[in-house]
């Protein structure tokens, strides 16, 4: 089953990668406006097939997974984050899923959400020190420590 979910996320790969080109090709011709809007929207998936095989990725558990953190490492965290959420639609003990769906959220700001999913988790389900490490992302910075350290550089 992982293997067939691979085959379509590969599938996906060369459509991203012909996007993507185009944008570069309409940079290159000198019409910046449509490529900075196409750059900062992702291309969203254009025919029925690539819907069927973005929906198929997410229902694969670990497929989905993969597909997530390959979304988060472009930057697309808000893509990552519903990517995980169809993935735990699926499967709502997936502890993986949920462990990333909380460090993005963080990410994107919302460490109140992502601290709530991350305290429900148990160590025990992860190898030593990758809750602590998930759990560390949504830490708000300290800001008494952060005005202190501010005044002693001014100094």
């Amino acid at each position: 089953m992982a293997f067939f979910a691979q085959e379509k996320l590969q599938a996906l790969m060369p459509r991203e990668a012909e996007m993507r080109l185009r944008i570069l090709k309409i940079m290159a011709a000198g019409t910046l406006l449509p490529a900075a809007l196409a750059l900062a929207h992702p291309a969203p998936a254009q025919s029925f097939e690539e819907l069927d095989l973005l929906s198929d990725a997410s229902v694969d558990e670990e497929a989905g997974i993969i597909f997530a953190r390959s979304q988060a490492a472009r930057g697309e965290w808000l893509e990552a984050i519903g990517t995980l959420e169809r993935v735990l639609a699926v499967h709502p003990k997936s502890n993986e899923a949920k462990r990333l769906q909380g460090m993005y959220l963080c990410t994107v700001d919302d460490r109140l959400g992502g601290a709530v999913i991350l305290a429900q988790l148990k160590k025990k389900k992860f190898a030593k020190g990758v809750l602590e490490e998930a759990r560390a992302t949504c830490k708000e910075p300290d800001p008494v420590v952060d005005a202190g350290e501010g005044a002693g550089n001014e100094s």
